[in-house]
């Protein structure tokens, strides 16, 4: 389900799958200091965190400008490591265990096949949005996964604040 830049949405797809796939890498809540590591994710979860505070869209190229800027990799390799997590969560979501119940906590009133609906909707969004070259805005992507899962908009929105919260713990 791509749609181009004309309809807003899927920034925020890309965003949240993101700070899903840094919950998905450690067993505890993430500091900055062991993002250091991966500068890829705390450059996207910086992001990420700014487009939460803000009413203003954000467009596809500008997330992935910013993060190849901050982290002097091209657009490119920044596409192929978010795919390579991508590909994590989805092992993840598969698989279970700890991590998974872990992030399933972060669910909130979400119960676990919700929010695995809700991650495997937006999974086929990202995968979708990382393979094209097309732009794309926030917020209606989040919602169709949402309603994908059958979910409130909401709660989705809540569960992505949790997420970053969890990540920045120190920011």
């Amino acid at each position: 389900m791509t749609v181009p830049a004309k309809k807003p949405g899927h920034i925020w797809i890309v965003q949240i799958l993101i700070c899903l796939l840094a919950d998905t890498t450690f067993a505890e809540p993430v500091p900055l200091l062991n993002l250091d590591e991966d500068p890829i994710l705390l450059a996207t979860l910086q992001r990420l965190d700014q487009g939460l505070r803000s009413a203003a869209p954000v467009r596809t190229s500008e997330l992935l400008a910013h993060v190849a800027q901050t982290t002097s990799r091209s657009r490119q390799q920044v596409r192929a490591h978010l795919m390579d997590r991508l590909q994590a969560l989805e092992d993840l979501r598969q698989q279970g265990g700890d991590d998974w119940d872990r992030l399933v906590d972060l669910g909130g009133e979400l119960s676990r096949r919700q929010l695995s609906r809700f991650i495997d909707h937006l999974g086929q969004d990202l995968r979708e949005i990382l393979r094209s070259s097309d732009d794309y805005l926030l917020d209606t992507s989040l919602r169709w996964a949402a309603r994908g899962a059958r979910i409130p908009a909401q709660e989705a929105l809540q569960f992505a604040h949790r997420i970053v919260a969890t990540q920045l713990v120190d920011d």
